[in-house]
């Protein structure tokens, strides 16, 4: 048999192994990762070592790093997760039997370098002139990776009770509540009468003035100065409202252009943007607390339409930090959550159509903005 047709069973295999972990079709899986995959290998990135060995605890987040790298960085873990090491000039011949592949290669083994899948150990401690260097699969990684395709992905996801589903909102009345929470969120930004979340999980003002898309004014004549208008909106310091709609003064502020620039981003971009400086200020990126929520928003990427999960199960132990967070998504318009009606004091969360733009999962509009 000719070694192409002899290796013909094992890619289609493999292939399939791949679809079953990741859950995308054979279309996605050779192309390479779309929507949120981007910010969140950025947000990973800025986590600590420890704090993102911590994240390859859970297999759901495993399986949602998995999903995010490209298709050759997708098949090298497959590869190496058993083995749990693999030689340098072992993974280059990998992909040297295909043209112009030299730039994806070396793409894909950067990128399981940074998000800290892999490690580079020189041989002999490196020692000898040209030595080669042996790649070292992130022994927490290929243990969950190793679980998942020997015994299948186990989903956290469940139907609604039916004393449930009579209290929780049709997919139409949650998609419409979900994308009018978003909308409020850009619509304060661009200063029109979105409303700010102002003391509760997610205080937006703080959150945009930090990530430098809003800016507070000394006074309405200096933004008038830097302005040179009369506009009104965020900035025009004649707003009274504030939360629930009480009167009160409310310190004058002005969209930066980064501000009105952020308004044109994909709207992965825009959550992941929210979410991590959210995430910075109340989860730390270090410690436990910070490693679970950002288990959690994966997880939540992996979260199937219409379908609940108890709080406590995605936390990871993150307990009171999770709740925080789920509490700031639903503001965003992200999930759902509730109380459930059989057991007082257990929260659950129904994940909403924009729940996947944490993931960039199928269904969120490869990047071309938020669902309608």
């Amino acid at each position: 048999v000719a070694p192409r047709e002899a290796a013909r069973p094992c890619r289609i295999r493999e292939g399939r192994a791949l679809q079953a972990i990741t859950g995308l079709g054979m279309e996605a899986m050779e192309s390479p990762s779309r929507g949120g995959g981007t910010f969140i290998s950025s947000h990973l990135l800025r986590l600590p070592t420890e704090t993102r060995t911590k994240v390859f605890a859970s297999a759901a987040s495993c399986q949602a790093v998995l999903r995010i790298l490209s298709p050759i960085a997708r098949h090298y873990c497959l590869r190496a997760c058993f083995s749990g090491e693999v030689d340098e000039d072992v993974v280059a011949n990998w992909s040297a039997s295909r043209k112009n592949q030299g730039n994806n290669h070396r793409r894909a083994v950067e990128s399981l370098l940074d998000l800290g899948v892999w490690k580079k150990v020189l041989k002999d401690g490196g020692k000898q002139a040209n030595n080669k260097a042996t790649y070292k699969v992130n022994e927490r990684f290929a243990e969950k990776l190793r679980l998942i395709l020997q015994s299948g992905v186990r989903s956290v996801w469940s139907e609604p009770t039916e004393v449930a589903r009579r209290m929780l909102p049709d997919a139409e009345e949650l998609r419409r509540l979900s994308q009018r929470r978003w909308d409020s969120v850009l619509l304060f930004l661009a200063g029109g009468d979105g409303q700010n979340t102002g003391s509760g999980p997610l205080n937006l003002e703080e959150v945009l003035t930090r990530l430098g898309l809003l800016e507070r004014t000394s006074s309405v004549g200096s933004k008038r100065k830097r302005d040179g208008d009369e506009e009104g909106g965020v900035g025009d310091g004649t707003d009274t409202e504030s939360e629930g709609g009480a009167a009160g003064p409310r310190p004058a502020l002005r969209t930066t252009p980064e501000g009105y620039q952020f308004l044109l981003r994909p709207a992965e971009e825009q959550v992941w943007r929210i979410v991590g400086e959210f995430l910075s200020v109340q989860c730390g990126l270090d410690g436990e607390s910070g490693a679970a929520a950002v288990s959690f928003l994966l997880q939540l990427g992996f979260c199937e339409e219409g379908k609940v999960c108890k709080l406590s199960v995605l936390s990871g132990g993150g307990g009171d930090a999770i709740a925080r967070v789920a509490r700031a998504l639903a503001t965003l318009g992200l999930v759902y959550p509730f109380e459930s009606p059989e057991s007082p004091g257990e929260f659950w969360v129904l994940p909403t159509h924009l729940s996947k733009l944490l993931c960039g999962g199928p269904g969120t509009g490869g990047g071309q903005g938020a669902p309608p």
